[in-house]
């Protein structure tokens, strides 16, 4: 693919599209931006229509999304267009239906074991791809705003806790209860365990049918979504809502801890909360002051190295993260980030890393120079180029 490739990039306010549209820019791809709300992912006529009018413009040469949509992939099919999906999502069910076999399609995955997945179905071009950061946009945002608002803070999160959103494994009714204890017995088990995940290759097959028996589930006829992924995912919400306030929860009670969020934390009586603060305009300064970033990663992300983690980076932010297998391959531990392996590691090392600035402002500083050089938007865009 050269660089002057014609580019129509679908905008769905997903993060980081404004920073694909300027490396995309200083690629020297002719760049058009398309924004319409898709109603039906599987069928949607308007969307198609235009989106398919658009590219019978001969410049128009590719399409470019965060995440995977079927419609688009329907539209470039329709007018013999490349169709590049750069997935963040993860579960990302759009993946589970007809369309993601186009041979049009190129779909790059920012975590290994869902591409593993889109191989192993016979996807043709499925590729891995860790997700990019803008670290030049966060640290202009940063110098704008040296304010002392964003100083002086010890622990923080960013992020949600799941708890006032509907947590559908506790909205199934008659469970029996062998089946509601076993599910809670490989929670706790689940939360004990970093790198691996347990809940998909344990459930005996009695538990699968008695799931089966009290849990509706359909899917549009042109979707494969199994219904054991459906419950896997479902379980690993519930594992995520689980974690989040525990950890919360014990950081708040040995340290000053603050979290940025609009989820309840009336649960947690030691936390500073400050509600939400904007991905662009705020974000940036609460990791760039903060001593340490902690990092909680959705716990139905296999392997990948989830967006938070390399946005803490990019704004020169002292990362300390739950361990993930690529994030161990990309960065080493108590030079570029903290790792994690059970909350009593993870008080340890908070409590070890307060008292150390000049080891803790290392880590950071040498985090930040690792995305920079090997997770920017150029790097990452000159990979998918070489690729297709």
């Amino acid at each position: 693919m050269r660089n002057s490739t014609g580019v129509l990039l679908y905008q769905w306010d997903a993060y980081g599209e404004r920073s694909l549209e300027k490396a995309l820019r200083e690629k020297g791809c002719y760049v058009n931006t398309f924004k319409k709300t898709i109603h039906n992912h599987l069928e949607d006529k308007d969307f198609l229509e235009e989106i398919s009018n658009i590219l019978k413009d001969e410049k128009m040469e590719v399409v470019i999304s965060f995440d995977f949509f079927p419609m688009i992939a329907e539209a470039c099919k329709e007018t013999k267009k490349i169709y590049i999906s750069w997935v963040f999502g993860c579960p990302h069910y759009s993946l589970y239906c007809e369309p993601v076999f186009y041979e049009g399609n190129f779909i790059f995955c920012f975590d290994r074991q869902q591409c593993n997945e889109l191989k192993k179905w016979g996807v043709k071009n499925a590729y891995h791809l860790p997700l990019a950061v803008d670290s030049e946009m966060f640290m202009n945002t940063i110098e704008k705003q040296k304010k002392d608002y964003w100083k002086n803070i010890d622990v923080s999160f960013v992020g949600s806790l799941y708890t006032d959103e509907r947590n559908y494994f506790e909205q199934i009714p008659y469970l029996p209860d062998y089946v509601k204890g076993y599910i809670e017995g490989l929670c706790e088990a689940q939360l004990k365990i970093y790198g691996y995940s347990l809940v998909g290759e344990v459930i005996p097959d009695n538990v699968w049918e008695d799931l089966k028996k009290y849990v509706s589930f359909s899917m549009d006829s042109t979707c494969f979504l199994p219904f054991e992924v459906f419950m896997e995912n479902t379980i690993y919400k519930k594992i995520t809502v689980m974690e989040r306030s525990r950890i919360m929860k014990v950081l708040s009670e040995n340290f000053k801890t603050t979290i940025y969020t609009t989820s309840s934390t009336s649960h947690l009586p030691h936390i500073h909360k400050k509600g939400y603060v904007d991905y662009y305009n705020e974000m940036p300064s609460v990791f760039y002051n903060s001593k340490l970033n902690v990092n909680i990663t959705l716990r139905s992300i296999s392997s990948g190295i989830p967006l938070r983690a390399l946005d803490i980076l990019a704004c020169q932010g002292c990362l300390v993260t739950n361990y993930q297998p690529e994030i161990a391959e990309n960065f080493e531990d108590g030079k570029e980030v903290i790792l994690f392996g059970s909350i009593e590691e993870l008080l340890d090392k908070c409590a070890y890393y307060l008292k150390k600035d000049d080891e803790r402002k290392r880590i950071a500083r040498n985090g930040w120079e690792k995305v920079i050089s090997e997770f920017s938007y150029k790097k990452q865009l000159d990979k998918i180029f070489q690729t297709i």
